[in-house]
């Protein structure tokens, strides 16, 4: 059987980086801590579904999440956010999130262990995470996502910053949207 021909697709994509993790292995060792991995990857998971995420992906303390619809990404981080307030495995757990997002172009494929996506937009993403910060309800959003958002968050959106790729050699223009009341 051939595998399906790699799909290049706009897509939003969401990267989320857990702060704290090191302290938490370090306190509680690594059977509790891969409990508490656990339970997070399972409700992450399950939250990726209900907001109709293409694809999720975990890489230890952090994840990649992937968007058709740019709209169901801020219900989707309202409810991580949430799930570290309210369940009782996961709070006070973490130091908090790193969360960033972009729009771009990717190559989605399919794999033997599911979707996977690749490409420029996938770099950036993950690289715009280092301009987050260890904030309740804070977002880092590329100036290619800001514009496909809803207004309401667009309202939102804190001064233009940009961002030095040195690895692809230029920098890339964000904004931070802050959810916290």
């Amino acid at each position: 059987m051939e595998a399906p021909a790699p799909l290049r697709k706009s897509l939003a994509l969401l990267f989320c980086d857990l702060a704290g993790t090191t302290r938490l292995t370090a306190k509680e060792g690594d059977l509790v801590a891969s409990a508490v991995f656990r339970e997070f990857y399972e409700h992450a998971g399950r939250l990726s579904g209900e907001h109709h995420s293409l694809t999720i992906k975990f890489i230890y303390d952090a994840f990649l999440s992937v968007f058709a619809n740019i709209d169901d990404v801020m219900p989707f981080v309202i409810s991580i956010e949430r799930l570290f307030a309210e369940n009782p495995m996961l709070v006070g757990r973490f130091a908090g999130f790193h969360f960033s997002l972009h729009y771009g172009e990717v190559v989605l494929i399919e794999t033997s262990y599911g979707r996977e996506v690749l490409g420029e937009a996938v770099a950036v993403v993950a690289e715009l995470n280092g301009a987050a910060r260890t904030l309740p309800q804070e977002i880092v959003v590329s100036q290619a996502a800001l514009e496909r958002m809803p207004s309401s968050y667009r309202q939102l959106a804190g001064p233009s910053e940009f961002y030095e790729f040195k690895r692809l050699g230029k920098s890339v223009e964000f904004h931070r949207i802050s959810l916290a009341g």
